[in-house]
Protein backbone atom coordinates (compact mmCIF):
# COMPACT_ATOMS: atom_id res chain seq x y z
CA UNK A 1 0.00 0.00 0.00
CA UNK A 2 1.32 3.43 -0.94
CA UNK A 3 0.72 6.68 0.89
CA UNK A 4 -0.53 9.88 -0.76
CA UNK A 5 -0.73 13.33 0.81
CA UNK A 6 -1.22 16.97 -0.16
CA UNK A 7 1.66 18.98 1.29
CA UNK A 8 3.05 22.49 0.81
CA UNK A 9 6.08 22.48 -1.48
CA UNK A 10 8.49 25.19 -2.56
CA UNK A 11 8.09 25.90 -6.28
CA UNK A 12 11.00 24.99 -8.53
CA UNK A 13 10.57 28.38 -10.22
CA UNK A 14 11.48 31.64 -8.48
CA UNK A 15 8.57 33.54 -10.06
CA UNK A 16 6.01 31.29 -8.34
CA UNK A 17 5.26 30.97 -4.64
CA UNK A 18 4.81 27.83 -2.56
CA UNK A 19 2.18 25.39 -3.79
CA UNK A 20 0.19 22.46 -2.49
CA UNK A 21 1.78 19.43 -4.13
CA UNK A 22 1.21 15.67 -4.32
CA UNK A 23 3.53 13.62 -2.12
CA UNK A 24 3.61 9.85 -2.65
CA UNK A 25 5.67 7.67 -0.29
CA UNK A 26 7.71 10.69 0.87
CA UNK A 27 8.57 11.89 -2.66
CA UNK A 28 7.09 14.61 -4.82
CA UNK A 29 5.40 13.11 -7.88
CA UNK A 30 6.94 15.58 -10.36
CA UNK A 31 10.45 14.93 -9.03
CA UNK A 32 9.99 11.16 -9.20
CA UNK A 33 9.00 11.44 -12.87
CA UNK A 34 11.97 13.71 -13.53
CA UNK A 35 14.27 11.13 -11.94
CA UNK A 36 12.88 8.38 -14.17
CA UNK A 37 12.80 10.53 -17.32
CA UNK A 38 15.34 13.41 -17.03
CA UNK A 39 15.53 16.29 -19.52
CA UNK A 40 11.78 16.27 -20.14
CA UNK A 41 10.99 19.19 -17.82
CA UNK A 42 8.72 17.10 -15.61
CA UNK A 43 10.18 18.63 -12.46
CA UNK A 44 8.18 21.72 -11.57
CA UNK A 45 4.87 20.48 -12.98
CA UNK A 46 2.03 21.28 -10.58
CA UNK A 47 -1.19 19.46 -9.59
CA UNK A 48 -4.28 19.99 -11.72
CA UNK A 49 -6.27 20.15 -8.46
CA UNK A 50 -5.05 23.68 -7.79
CA UNK A 51 -7.05 26.90 -8.14
CA UNK A 52 -4.55 27.86 -10.84
CA UNK A 53 -6.34 25.62 -13.36
CA UNK A 54 -7.85 28.33 -15.54
CA UNK A 55 -10.47 26.83 -17.86
CA UNK A 56 -13.75 25.86 -16.21
CA UNK A 57 -14.50 22.91 -18.48
CA UNK A 58 -11.05 21.47 -17.82
CA UNK A 59 -11.54 21.88 -14.07
CA UNK A 60 -14.76 19.90 -14.33
CA UNK A 61 -12.97 17.07 -16.14
CA UNK A 62 -10.27 16.87 -13.46
CA UNK A 63 -12.64 16.89 -10.49
CA UNK A 64 -14.99 14.39 -12.12
CA UNK A 65 -12.20 11.92 -12.79
CA UNK A 66 -9.84 12.28 -9.81
CA UNK A 67 -12.00 9.88 -7.77
CA UNK A 68 -13.96 7.56 -10.07
CA UNK A 69 -17.18 5.94 -9.02
CA UNK A 70 -16.76 2.66 -7.15
CA UNK A 71 -15.60 -0.20 -9.40
CA UNK A 72 -14.91 2.07 -12.35
CA UNK A 73 -11.88 3.62 -14.08
CA UNK A 74 -11.03 7.11 -15.34
CA UNK A 75 -7.98 8.60 -17.04
CA UNK A 76 -7.43 11.82 -15.10
CA UNK A 77 -5.00 14.71 -15.64
CA UNK A 78 -2.91 14.98 -12.46
CA UNK A 79 -0.01 17.33 -13.29
CA UNK A 80 0.21 20.37 -15.59
CA UNK A 81 2.61 23.08 -16.72
CA UNK A 82 2.69 26.00 -14.21
CA UNK A 83 2.91 28.57 -17.02
CA UNK A 84 -0.22 27.58 -18.96
CA UNK A 85 -2.30 25.85 -16.25
CA UNK A 86 -4.49 24.14 -18.82
CA UNK A 87 -4.57 21.12 -21.14
CA UNK A 88 -2.69 22.90 -23.96
CA UNK A 89 0.80 22.14 -22.61
CA UNK A 90 2.40 19.19 -20.78
CA UNK A 91 -0.24 17.07 -19.06
CA UNK A 92 0.53 14.01 -16.95
CA UNK A 93 -2.38 11.61 -16.54
CA UNK A 94 -3.13 8.57 -14.42
CA UNK A 95 -5.49 5.68 -15.04
CA UNK A 96 -7.40 5.70 -11.76
CA UNK A 97 -9.52 2.84 -10.47
CA UNK A 98 -11.64 2.91 -7.33
CA UNK A 99 -13.27 0.30 -5.12
CA UNK A 100 -14.73 0.35 -1.61
CA UNK A 101 -11.37 0.24 0.17
CA UNK A 102 -8.71 1.43 -2.25
CA UNK A 103 -7.91 3.83 -5.06
CA UNK A 104 -5.41 2.54 -7.62
CA UNK A 105 -3.29 4.43 -10.10
CA UNK A 106 -2.79 1.55 -12.51
CA UNK A 107 -0.45 3.53 -14.74
CA UNK A 108 0.86 7.05 -15.27
CA UNK A 109 1.82 8.67 -18.54
CA UNK A 110 1.97 11.81 -20.67
CA UNK A 111 -1.13 12.84 -22.59
CA UNK A 112 -0.73 12.90 -26.38
CA UNK A 113 -4.31 13.80 -27.27
CA UNK A 114 -4.58 16.25 -30.18
CA UNK A 115 -8.27 17.15 -29.88
CA UNK A 116 -9.00 20.46 -28.16
CA UNK A 117 -12.17 19.18 -26.49
CA UNK A 118 -11.41 18.94 -22.76
CA UNK A 119 -13.42 15.73 -22.48
CA UNK A 120 -11.05 14.05 -24.95
CA UNK A 121 -7.99 14.42 -22.69
CA UNK A 122 -6.49 11.02 -21.96
CA UNK A 123 -7.73 9.53 -25.24
CA UNK A 124 -4.15 8.98 -26.37
CA UNK A 125 -1.46 8.43 -23.75
CA UNK A 126 2.22 7.47 -23.78
CA UNK A 127 2.41 5.39 -20.61
CA UNK A 128 5.57 5.44 -18.48
CA UNK A 129 7.05 1.96 -18.18
CA UNK A 130 9.24 2.92 -15.20
CA UNK A 131 6.32 4.17 -13.12
CA UNK A 132 4.84 1.19 -11.30
CA UNK A 133 1.17 0.87 -10.24
CA UNK A 134 0.21 2.63 -7.02
CA UNK A 135 -2.42 1.67 -4.44
CA UNK A 136 -3.81 4.08 -1.84
CA UNK A 137 -6.11 3.69 1.12
CA UNK A 138 -9.34 5.32 0.04
CA UNK A 139 -9.75 7.30 3.27
CA UNK A 140 -6.27 8.79 2.91
CA UNK A 141 -6.90 9.50 -0.76
CA UNK A 142 -10.13 11.33 0.04
CA UNK A 143 -8.31 13.34 2.73
CA UNK A 144 -5.75 14.41 0.09
CA UNK A 145 -8.54 15.58 -2.20
CA UNK A 146 -10.25 17.44 0.65
CA UNK A 147 -7.05 19.33 1.40
CA UNK A 148 -6.89 20.53 -2.19
CA UNK A 149 -10.53 21.63 -1.99
CA UNK A 150 -9.78 23.66 1.13
CA UNK A 151 -6.76 25.23 -0.55
CA UNK A 152 -8.84 26.20 -3.57
CA UNK A 153 -11.27 28.05 -1.29
CA UNK A 154 -8.36 29.91 0.37
CA UNK A 155 -6.76 30.80 -2.97
CA UNK A 156 -10.07 31.91 -4.45
CA UNK A 157 -10.70 34.28 -1.53
CA UNK A 158 -7.21 35.74 -1.93
CA UNK A 159 -7.80 36.14 -5.67
CA UNK A 160 -11.09 37.95 -5.07
CA UNK A 161 -9.32 40.46 -2.83
CA UNK A 162 -6.51 41.00 -5.34
CA UNK A 163 -8.99 41.32 -8.19
CA UNK A 164 -11.04 43.96 -6.38
CA UNK A 165 -7.87 45.93 -5.64
CA UNK A 166 -6.84 45.65 -9.27
CA UNK A 167 -10.22 46.84 -10.53
CA UNK A 168 -10.08 49.83 -8.19
CA UNK A 169 -6.64 50.66 -9.56
CA UNK A 170 -7.99 50.53 -13.12
CA UNK A 171 -10.91 52.78 -12.23
CA UNK A 172 -8.46 55.31 -10.78
CA UNK A 173 -6.40 55.33 -13.97
CA UNK A 174 -8.39 57.54 -16.34
CA UNK A 175 -7.40 59.55 -19.38
CA UNK A 176 -7.37 63.31 -18.98
CA UNK A 177 -10.21 65.04 -20.73
CA UNK A 178 -8.34 66.92 -23.48
CA UNK A 179 -9.11 68.20 -26.95
CA UNK A 180 -5.88 67.71 -28.87
CA UNK A 181 -5.25 68.74 -32.45
CA UNK A 182 -3.36 66.34 -34.67
CA UNK A 183 -0.21 68.39 -34.10
CA UNK A 184 -0.74 68.46 -30.32
CA UNK A 185 -1.21 64.69 -30.25
CA UNK A 186 1.96 64.22 -32.30
CA UNK A 187 4.12 66.12 -29.79
CA UNK A 188 2.41 64.50 -26.81
CA UNK A 189 3.36 61.15 -28.33
CA UNK A 190 6.93 62.43 -28.66
CA UNK A 191 7.09 63.15 -24.92
CA UNK A 192 5.44 59.83 -24.12
CA UNK A 193 7.95 57.83 -26.17
CA UNK A 194 10.83 59.91 -24.86
CA UNK A 195 9.92 58.96 -21.29
CA UNK A 196 9.64 55.27 -22.20
CA UNK A 197 13.05 55.46 -23.86
CA UNK A 198 14.60 57.01 -20.75
CA UNK A 199 12.91 54.57 -18.37
CA UNK A 200 14.25 51.64 -20.40
CA UNK A 201 17.76 53.10 -20.16
CA UNK A 202 17.89 53.60 -23.91
CA UNK A 203 16.84 50.02 -24.71
CA UNK A 204 13.39 51.02 -25.95
CA UNK A 205 11.48 48.18 -27.65
CA UNK A 206 8.27 49.17 -29.42
CA UNK A 207 6.89 45.63 -29.05
CA UNK A 208 6.85 46.11 -25.27
CA UNK A 209 4.81 49.29 -25.67
CA UNK A 210 2.37 47.57 -28.01
CA UNK A 211 1.90 44.73 -25.50
CA UNK A 212 1.26 47.22 -22.70
CA UNK A 213 -1.26 49.07 -24.91
CA UNK A 214 -3.19 45.90 -25.83
CA UNK A 215 -6.88 46.82 -25.33
CA UNK A 216 -8.64 44.91 -22.56
CA UNK A 217 -12.07 44.90 -20.95
CA UNK A 218 -11.08 44.27 -17.34
CA UNK A 219 -14.37 44.89 -15.56
CA UNK A 220 -16.96 43.80 -18.11
CA UNK A 221 -18.17 47.32 -18.93
CA UNK A 222 -17.07 47.21 -22.56
CA UNK A 223 -14.79 50.20 -21.96
CA UNK A 224 -11.36 49.60 -23.43
CA UNK A 225 -8.37 49.95 -21.15
CA UNK A 226 -4.70 49.21 -21.94
CA UNK A 227 -3.35 45.92 -20.59
CA UNK A 228 -0.99 47.94 -18.42
CA UNK A 229 -3.08 50.68 -16.81
CA UNK A 230 0.14 52.51 -15.95
CA UNK A 231 0.34 53.55 -19.60
CA UNK A 232 -2.56 55.93 -18.93
CA UNK A 233 -0.50 57.71 -16.27
CA UNK A 234 2.46 57.98 -18.65
CA UNK A 235 0.18 59.44 -21.34
CA UNK A 236 -1.31 61.94 -18.91
CA UNK A 237 2.21 62.92 -17.83
CA UNK A 238 3.13 63.50 -21.48
CA UNK A 239 0.10 65.77 -21.95
CA UNK A 240 1.05 67.72 -18.82
CA UNK A 241 4.62 68.12 -20.05
CA UNK A 242 3.44 69.34 -23.43
CA UNK A 243 1.12 71.86 -21.80
CA UNK A 244 3.97 73.20 -19.67
CA UNK A 245 6.90 73.01 -22.10
CA UNK A 246 5.24 73.17 -25.51
CA UNK A 247 6.95 71.68 -28.51
CA UNK A 248 10.40 70.24 -27.86
CA UNK A 249 13.41 72.35 -28.75
CA UNK A 250 15.33 72.13 -32.00
CA UNK A 251 17.68 69.19 -32.26
CA UNK A 252 21.20 70.38 -32.99
CA UNK A 253 23.24 68.30 -35.39
CA UNK A 254 27.00 68.26 -35.21
CA UNK A 255 28.84 69.45 -38.32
Amino acid sequence: MNSIKAKVDKSDYEIYGDILNIEIDDYWLDEKLDGFYPNNMYKGLIPTLLFAMEIEQEKEVVWKRILPKTNSKETCPILMCPDDCDFSCTIIVAEIESNNRMVKWNKVGIDKTKELDANKVGSKVEWFDKMKPLQFDKTEYEAMIEKFKNQIQIDEEKWQIRNQEFLKKIEMAKFKSENLSSEDAFWVMFYFLQEQHELSENTFDVSDILSAFEPMDWNGTGIKQPADSGMIDFWNDAIEKYRKEGKPGWKKFKK
